[in-house]
This record gives structure tokens, C-alpha cells and sequence, in this order.
């Protein structure tokens, strides 16, 4: 088989996964089921592009649809919930982390809050000369 084609069938495997809705050891078993079915069909089939195999299988998102079918509802929804519960837990983390950021900012600044002289007086410029000297 063309090296285009495999790495084309590895672009499509990637499509498939990303539409799979369940954990990741289910998601591996199901891409290893689906890329030997492939391969092996393509090698059966002498396959020279990935359209004689979407043509066979179907897209991506039909693939996926079509595993997440046989796939107990009670398990997609349990991935769906890390997922959710992952996305709201580092949301929650990134506001806090920038609430310490703008609080350290304010209480620095008013630390900070005083005046830079850039040049002393002459009098007081002279006086400190002689007290140096």
C-alpha cells in the first residue's frame, strides 16, 4: 500500500476518534477494531485512495455514529461527565489564578506608591558633596 494512503487512513482513524464519546481505553479498542478492518480491506481490495474507503465504510462521523450506537448510553454519558467536570475544574483554576495575579498586582502597586526624585536641589546636592568629602 502507498505510504499517502496509510497516512491518509491514519488522518481518517484520527476523524473517527475524535468524534468517539466514551473513555479512552474503549475509544483504543474501537479505533484498533476499525483500523484492521481498513487495512484489511484495503489490502483485499487493492485501495489506492481514501475515497474508495469512505465509500466503503462511510465518513468519519458515521463511523463513530455507528460504534457509539452499540455503546451503552451509561458509559458516553460517564464520559461526558469527566469531560464536563475536567473543562469546569481548570475554568475554576484559570479564574483564581488570575483573581491572586490582579490581587498581588494592587497590593504591589501600593506598596510602591511613592515619588522618585530625579535630581536633588543644589543646596541640598552641594551640602551632601562636602558631608562625602
Amino acid at each position: 500500500m502507498q505510504s499517502t494512503v496509510e497516512k491518509e487512513i491514519k488522518e481518517y482513524l484520527s476523524k473517527i476518534k475524535n468524534f468517539l464519546i466514551c473513555d479512552s481505553k474503549l475509544k483504543k479498542s474501537i479505533i484498533t477494531e476499525i483500523e484492521e478492518s481498513i487495512y484489511e480491506f484495503a489490502e483485499t481490495n487493492g485501495i489506492r485512495n481514501i475515497e474508495e474507503i469512505e465509500k466503503h465504510f462511510g465518513t468519519p462521523e458515521d463511523v463513530a455514529r455507528e460504534y457509539l450506537s452499540l455503546i451503552d448510553p451509561k458509559l458516553i454519558k460517564k464520559a461526558v461527565s469527566i469531560k464536563r467536570f475536567i473543562l469546569y475544574a481548570t475554568v475554576t483554576a484559570l479564574v483564581i489564578f488570575v483573581v491572586f495575579l490582579v490581587i498581588t498586582y494592587l497590593d504591589a502597586r501600593e506598596d510602591f506608591n511613592v515619588y522618585f526624585i530625579d535630581s536633588l536641589p543644589e543646596e541640598i546636592s552641594e551640602s551632601l558633596l562636602i558631608k562625602i568629602l
